[in-house]
């Protein structure tokens, strides 16, 4: 199973405890190049990771958004963003990153319209409109009036 399978179907409680004891020296070699460099198949399944996260969120964004990644090869990212109620600054930062990445197809324009709005009074207007752009780039039309 893909490493992005076994993210999803563990608990709060493992994914926890697997990031303090070796998610991050994994995550950090990896994108050091040891043993082998990131491809953007595994950055793109690990920023998931980082939906799950309580005390440790805003560092495992910081490393997240040091490779590109893809939101189409993330299936359950924006809406398992969605639902997690994220500092702003880092979510938006993560948000940005992600859809930066990304080609359309994009299929989450209702979800990533949620996350904005619960994100947006904490935002600086200068990231706001970043995101927007990319939103309405990656077709999400109404993205300008959010």
């Amino acid at each position: 199973m893909a490493i992005s399978g076994q993210i999803y179907m563990a608990t709060d409680g493992q994914i926890l405890l697997s990031a303090d004891r070796w998610m991050r020296t994994y995550w950090l070699a990896r994108l050091d190049n040891t043993p082998v460099a990131f491809s953007e198949d595994d950055a793109s399944a690990l920023i998931g990771w980082t939906t799950n996260l309580a005390s440790s969120y805003e560092e495992a964004v910081e490393v997240a958004i040091r490779h590109t990644v893809q939101l189409s090869k993330t299936e359950h990212f924006v809406q398992e963003l969605e639902t997690r109620h994220k500092p702003a600054e880092a979510t938006g930062r993560l948000l940005l990153h992600a859809l930066i990445g990304s080609t359309p197809p994009f299929w989450d324009c209702r979800s990533l319209q949620a996350i904005v709005a619960e994100i947006k009074p904490q935002l600086d207007a200068d990231m706001l409109t970043r995101i927007k752009n990319e939103a309405v780039r990656l077709g999400c039309t109404a993205a300008h009036t959010w």
